[in-house]
């Protein structure tokens, strides 16, 4: 059911009506009637709760119960709606999800939460399209064009209802359509194109007598008469207003005809005749009058009142004229009808100046001057913040699609946002240490200080320790802050490499540096390897020190220590000492000599070694720095060793996911066997990863060519080890078992996937899988050429539907699929499929395609859609096969432009030579 929301506006000296029509859930006659339904449907769900029924049984009663408690505006409304979008999601219930967010944007709408209805609505469409279901889809489009009206975002109301009605134009929803048509003849009233906005609603009148919708044809009337009112033709508005009467007197609907009462009243008054038409104008104000009284309405009074006094005003009764817009004043006080008040005190001024009482009309004249440029000011405030309110929530749409694209984004960096945090809380535990160093600094210089106060005499004393203090501080400080930068450009990088040369070209600056490197610990060799050891600026030989053997060297009893070796004269402490237990040397022999081994918790990974030709040139802050420095670098290390073990991996399933494509592409149709059989043929296939979870299947069995498009659940691997199960059916049952009727085909792999899958294992089996949900979308049709100039197509669907076109036609042809997959989840006892047989003349085209073509989004996240695709092909119907397929490609890629695919890509057409 439908309700209609009531404006009213209030013209110059009149009073017009109309009504904005919003798809919203089923109305509830009265209390006791909802009390019954309520109590019935709180019995169904406990039965189904006891009886341990489907859970979509349970879903669909909490979504009545929601629908019910909306209507008396109560909030358990959408505490039910979102727990039955958590048990949807939880059973994947499409529908039962879908349902329940639009649920939910109703209460919202209720509660006049524009943005959240609005953004409810949107999700809820979102499923609606996934689910399929095109209908419902176009029913929460026409929502959403509500809601976009009263926030006087007209464009994108105007957007909804168009692809709304369109989409009730091609299933034949005639009642939604008319309904439509008025909405969009409001927007195009708002907007200021009457003549646009008349023709509309005559559109809609006539859609609504054939299905004799009377409060429908009834709301017309008063809409045109309204729009008639405001272009100032009050001839014209008042024939409307006739027109309409008759019938709302039979609907007995008191505010519908105490409308009609009152805009016919005040038409007439507008018009010429008025002498003429002066016994209707009383009677229809006087009815109106009765009618406002059984209803309790103040604002009908006021507008009768109002009319009232606008007729004896033309009228030439000052007297009355005056009484009645003094009630209508008081009425306009009490009601909080401010805009109306202008027009009263000038109605009021012009009395007072008809009746000579100059001093009474200049006053109502001044008021209405200062209140008339207050409320144009408000007017203009008011629209100022309609289109401030129009950008924010277009804002907000961008703001929550560029989230979405961040997201996908943070998603690809987690784990190197995991390595990085690693190093973030390393560095953050260094500078809590200056933190607490600088605190306690601060607290004993302000010690210092008081002592300083209490003992004059010592004043020259602490002032020197003081300013030591802080010059020791200072230099801790500096140390600190260039450990951190070091620290934060080791750790960000993932080269081994290009590891070396940053930290020696970071150290320089500070201390000598004529050797540098850093040996990694291999398990397999036994050794510490050194790569791109670097003397004098040049890199010296990939070489390892054995850890096995007794000649040790200086990077070996480090590393096996896990201790640290400073040697000033490394000839003399250690080369004339060890001469038989030292390795051969590679570069020269240094002065100095300074070793840390490197760890990981605790664990030695390997050594860093820092050597100068020049004797003792370290002091104890360089070494300080050095050691504190290991603690990056061991980071570092770990940082690259993993970076390049998940790159190696990622090489290594990328390789296998090519070799996998290679196979893949071995069980599709040749260029060759497709020619055998369609000399005019279009083809686009696009995985959106390397391996697809869609493929296009072809054989020839006797006088009978098979053709099929399949979609597979998901994509890349698992899609594509779906997509051998397909292959390997349709073989089987085609090839094998010669099977030749579609429907009985698509019926039997149903089964076999279920059977290869364990879907058919039930839930309380010990094999059973409650995850393993998986299936196929299909397209399966067989040809056969009857006679030269006819082919018979025998087509059966699983979730798709067959396009197809003749050569006499300029539009798409459509048959639909049934509406369960191959494999999944199983409620009905057999599932059976469709099976449609058709006749078509050479020339004719046949098109498979999966969803995938349809669902690419735009930059701006929106889809191409299946209607859209329809439309475009119609355009390019009488090009030949590969023209086409260059054409939609064309087409693809205009609307993707940078945006990444969503889905695999499979679309084929084949003319019928």
């Amino acid at each position: 059911m439908y309700r209609l929301i009531h404006f009213f506006i209030l013209l110059v000296f009149g009073i017009c009506f109309f009504s904005f029509e919003i798809q919203a859930q089923s109305d509830v006659p009265n209390n006791e009637r909802n009390q019954k339904k309520l109590d019935s449907l709180w019995q169904i769900y406990n039965s189904a709760e006891k009886l341990e029924l489907e859970d979509t049984t349970k879903i669909n009663t909490i979504l009545k119960i929601s629908d019910i408690y909306i209507k008396n505006k109560n909030d358990s409304s959408r505490n039910l709606a979102e727990l039955a979008i958590q048990k949807s999601e939880e059973d994947l219930y499409l529908k039962g999800r879908a349902r329940g967010l639009r649920l939910v944007g109703f209460y919202h709408q209720h509660k006049n939460n524009y943005d959240s209805a609005i953004h409810f609505f949107k999700i809820s469409a979102d499923t609606y399209q996934e689910l399929g279901d095109s209908v419902e889809y176009s029913f929460v489009l026409n929502n959403l064009g509500g809601m976009y009206y009263v926030q006087g975002n007209y464009q994108r109301a105007l957007e909804n209802l168009l692809i709304a009605i369109g989409i009730q134009q091609r299933y034949d929803k005639k009642l939604q359509v008319a309904r439509a048509l008025n909405n969009m003849a409001l927007i195009y009233k708002k907007n200021n194109k009457y003549e646009k906005a008349i023709q509309m609603h005559k559109q809609a009148i006539q859609m609504k007598k054939k299905l004799n919708d009377s409060t429908g044809i009834v709301a017309g009337y008063l809409n045109i008469g309204s729009v008639y009112f405001e272009l100032k033709d009050y001839k014209e508005a008042s024939i409307y207003f006739e027109k309409g009467l008759p019938l709302t007197i039979q609907l007995k609907d008191n505010m519908l005809l105490c409308q009609y009462y009152i805009s016919l009243g005040m038409s007439l008054v507008k018009t010429d005749s008025l002498q003429t038409n002066k016994t209707k104008i009383i009677f229809y104000f006087d009815k109106a009058e009765q009618i406002a009284q059984k209803l309790q309405d103040r604002h009908l009074w006021f507008y009768i009142y109002f009319g009232k006094a606008e007729y004896y005003y033309q009228y030439q009764d000052y007297k009355k004229a005056e009484f009645f817009t003094k009630k209508a004043l008081d009425l306009a006080y009490s009601t909080g009808l401010r805009n109306k008040i202008s027009n009263i005190y000038r109605l009021l001024a012009n009395i007072y100046q008809q009746k000579s009482e100059f001093e009474l009309a200049a006053n109502y004249f001044e008021k209405y001057a200062n209140l008339d440029d207050s409320l144009k000011n408000e007017q203009s405030v008011n629209e100022t913040k309609r289109l401030q309110a129009v950008f924010e929530s277009e804002r907000q749409e961008q703001i929550i699609t560029t989230l979405r694209e961040q997201k996908k984004l943070q998603e690809s960096e987690i784990e190197r946002q995991e390595i990085w945090n690693y190093s973030l809380a390393t560095g953050a535990i260094l500078l809590l240490v200056i933190a607490i160093l600088v605190f306690m600094q601060k607290r004993e210089r302000d010690k210092q200080n008081k002592e300083i106060l209490e003992k004059s005499t010592e004043i020259s004393q602490q002032k020197e320790e003081i300013t030591q203090q802080n010059n020791q501080l200072k230099e801790t400080f500096s140390r600190l802050s260039i450990l951190s930068e070091i620290g934060r450009k080791i750790t960000a990088t993932m080269d081994e490499d290009a590891l070396i040369y940053i930290i020696k070209e970071s150290i320089e600056p500070i201390m000598p540096v004529d050797g540098f490197g850093i040996g990694i610990y291999n398990p397999r060799s036994q050794a510490i390897e050194y790569n791109n050891f670097i003397e004098k600026n040049e890199t010296l030989p990939f070489h390892m020190e054995s850890a096995t053997e007794d000649t040790k060297s200086l990077s070996v009893q480090s590393f096996l220590e896990d201790k640290e070796y400073f040697i000033v004269d490394v000839k003399k402490e250690y080369f004339q000492k060890n001469k038989k237990h030292i390795s051969p040397i590679i570069g020269e022999i240094p002065q100095t000599a300074f070793l840390i081994p490197l760890r990981i918790r605790e664990r030695p990974i390997g050594v860093m070694t820092i050597q100068s030709f020049e004797k003792n040139p370290y002091t104890e802050d360089n070494l300080a720095l050095l050691r504190n420095l290991s603690t990056y670098v061991s980071i570092a290390v770990a940082n690259a060793n993993a970076y390049k073990l998940i790159r190696d991996k990622n090489q290594n399933i990328l390789d296998s996911m090519r070799y996998a494509k290679t196979i893949q592409g071995v069980l599709t149709p040749t260029e060759k066997s497709i020619l055998n059989q369609f000399v005019d043929y279009c083809l686009i296939y696009s995985p959106k990863d390397i391996v697809s979870g869609d493929f296009y299947w072809l054989t020839k069995i006797n006088d009978y060519t098979f053709i099929a498009v399949v979609d597979c659940t998901g994509h890349g691997i698992p899609g594509a080890f779906m997509s051998m199960i397909g292959n390997m059916l349709l073989d089987e049952l085609i090839n094998q078992e010669k099977h030749m009727q579609p429907s009985k085909i698509l019926r039997l792999m149903h089964e076999r996937v279920r059977k290869l899958l364990k879907q058919d294992i039930k839930p309380n089996s010990r094999n059973s899988s409650k995850s393993n949900k998986d299936g196929m979308d299909m397209i399966l049709c067989r040809i056969k050429k009857r006679t030269s100039a006819l082919y018979e197509v025998a087509y059966s669907g699983a979730k798709r539907p067959l396009w197809y076109a003749e050569p006499s036609h300029t539009e798409i042809q459509e048959i639909g699929a049934t509406r369960s997959s191959i494999g999944g989840k199983q409620r009905e006892e057999k599932r059976l499929f469709e099976e449609n047989i058709i006749q078509l003349p050479a020339g004719s085209s046949l098109y498979l395609t999966t969803d995938g073509f349809a669902d690419q989004n735009s930059p701006q996240a929106e889809r191409i859609g299946s209607y859209n695709l329809k439309l475009f092909l119609n355009t390019i119907l009488n090009e030949n096969m590969p023209t086409q397929q260059d054409l939609l490609i064309d087409f693809l890629e205009a609307h993707q432009k940078d945006a990444e695919q969503r889905d695999d890509i499979t679309f084929w057409g084949v003319r019928l030579e």
